[in-house]
């Protein structure tokens, strides 16, 4: 099977949340939900393009009405979905999508500062979709939010029989195995390029729009999963092809800048995300 062009496409099913949580930038953009005919037009103009698509950039992706359409264009293309999500909505019906295909991977963001009893129903409903989607990769996030509050990490370490060392020690070893298919990952938490932030030295690389693309709710298309307020878009599949778009001389400009270590994009000169790709001295 030839290589595709692209890892990952993250398909912003809509970019409104349940929740507040101190990590998440927000957006200006105006509130809305993915259409699932739009979908199905991305899902179609994806397929040759990515190995997968992540159904996030901004928003709780459990809370679209037409979750269950959107999973069957995404089935009938064999379009493999990763689901991010805060974890507080495994009671609903549309949590009962990802027992199946074609969702292979739920990544659930613990740092958004679950309770007890929403730990609980998560662990729950982890032993559940382990049973039933045996082909599903299950990842637990937790960032730096524990270092800042060591009750909330000894809660998370003693119900996953992590040893005693510290947060900090953790966050080094970036993931521990609880068990197959089944992980907890640690990391930093970031800072949202924008471009009100300073302008940074031209010389940098970034894998957004070498592995990755996003497409917004309102069809958009932008080259990094950060852009939370749509600052650097390049069409919308709305009135042209995905592949004419990610074809394009801008985003061609942009790849190859990347590939000699220089950034060309607005929003990238701005960004502080792409210190983490320096290759260390």
């Amino acid at each position: 099977m030839p290589k595709k062009r692209f890892k990952t496409a993250y398909l912003e099913l809509t970019n409104v949340c349940n929740r507040h949580c101190s990590f998440c930038k927000g957006t200006v953009r105006p509130r809305g939900f993915m259409d699932p005919d739009l979908f199905a037009k991305a899902a179609e103009e994806c397929t040759s393009l990515v190995e997968k698509a992540c159904l996030h950039i901004l928003g709780e992706a459990l809370l679209h009405p037409d979750l269950k359409t959107i999973a069957a264009h995404a089935h009938r293309v064999s379009l493999p979905l990763v689901l991010t999500t805060n974890g507080t909505l495994f009671g609903t019906e549309n949590a009962q999508l990802l027992f199946s295909a074609p969702f292979r991977q739920l990544n659930v963001s613990l740092h958004s500062g679950v309770s007890s009893g929403e730990l609980d129903e998560i662990l729950a409903f982890a032993e559940t979709v382990q049973r039933t989607n045996p082909e599903l990769y299950l990842n637990l996030r937790l960032w730096d939010v524990c270092a800042q509050n060591p009750e909330y990490w000894k809660e998370i370490a003693d119900r996953f029989g992590l040893s005693s060392a510290t947060p900090l020690e953790w966050s080094k070893k970036h993931f521990a195995v609880l068990g197959p298919r089944f992980r907890i990952h640690f990391d930093q938490s970031f800072r949202w390029p924008d471009l009100k932030d300073p302008i940074r030295p031209a010389q940098g690389f970034c894998r957004g729009g070498i592995d990755q693309f996003g497409i917004f709710c309102n069809g958009d298309v932008t080259a990094c999963c950060l852009d939370a307020d749509g600052q650097m878009t390049f069409g919308s599949i709305r009135t042209a092809s995905l592949r004419s778009i990610l074809f394009s001389r801008r985003f061609e400009q942009m790849r190859n800048a990347f590939h000699r270590g220089f950034v060309t994009e607005e929003l990238c000169r701005h960004c502080t995300y792409r210190d983490r790709f320096r290759q260390k001295d």
